[in-house]
This record gives structure tokens, sequence and C-alpha cells, in this order.
């Protein structure tokens, strides 16, 4: 394993809400940018049906674990991801992790 992302997936109500899930997920950024190991945050939504997708991408396992595992994500980030419930429909947001490669 190489690179690793945090995964969050959602459905929002339309291109209001999707704005709203954008500027949360550019503080959240702006956050990140601090974090040893953090990369860059990839996003994609899909118009049709309204689903909002973003990863977050660490350079290594033992660097995302560290992250995971902070009081800074707890304090910091974590807020982050309530205000962003209050967007997606019924308040449900999809969370996992993924091995990430790209050529």
């Amino acid at each position: 394993i190489n690179k690793v992302a945090r995964v969050y997936r959602m459905h929002v109500a339309d291109e209001a809400a999707a704005m709203k899930v954008d500027a949360l997920m550019d503080e959240a950024r702006a956050k990140l940018k601090s974090v040893k190991g953090y990369e860059k945050t990839v996003r994609t939504v899909c118009k049709a049906e309204w689903a909002y997708e973003t990863s977050m991408i660490f350079s290594s396992l033992d660097d995302f674990k560290a992250y995971d595992a902070s009081e800074y994500r707890q304090k910091e980030l974590l807020p982050k991801l309530e205000a962003t419930k209050a967007l997606a429909k019924g308040g449900e947001i999809y969370a996992g992790v993924r091995v990430f490669d790209e050529e």
C-alpha cells in the first residue's frame, strides 16, 4: 500500500447544496494542508443524481493512520463533517478508506 484515501459519499438536494458542501470542503482542505502526509483532495459530483464524492489523499498508510487517530482530526475536521451531514439527503454520509493509485 502506498497512498491512502479517506472517501466520503452522499447525495445532496441540488446545486445550491453542493456549493455549500464545496465551501465546507474548502475549509477542511485548508486545515488538512498542515497535516503530515496530506497530498490533495479529489471531488466528483454527478448532477443527474446529485451524488457528491470527495477523497482526501494521503502519501502513506502510516501518515493516514496518524491523522485518523489524531486529536486534530477530532477537533478541527470532524465538526466540518457534522456540518456536511445537515446538507446530505437523509443526513447520511458514507465514509470509507481506500488504497489510492494513479498513473
